[in-house]
């Protein structure tokens, strides 16, 4: 995935991008930010990096499915 998560067979891994908005009316103009932002990546990065959760010290995401063909289900887009 590019994020150096260590994959194994039948792993489902989630990902994230950055979105742009209007600045005026908070309307998503771009759901994916421009795989080039060399400039803004690294500071909004650094930013995400420092700051605190008070409410909880991690964040845990469970997903169990049923199916174990689950991967014939999921498409490799978004």
């Amino acid at each position: 995935m590019g994020a150096g998560l260590a994959m194994s067979p039948g792993d489902i891994a989630f990902k994230s991008n950055f979105a742009t908005s209007d600045e005026k009316t908070g309307i998503i103009t771009s759901r994916k930010a421009d795989r080039h932002f060399e400039k803004d990546g690294p500071i909004l990065c650094a930013a995400l990096d420092r700051m605190k959760l008070h409410s909880f010290l991690e964040c845990e995401v469970k997903s169990m499915q049923q199916n174990t063909n689950v991967e014939l289900l999921l498409k490799d887009q978004d």
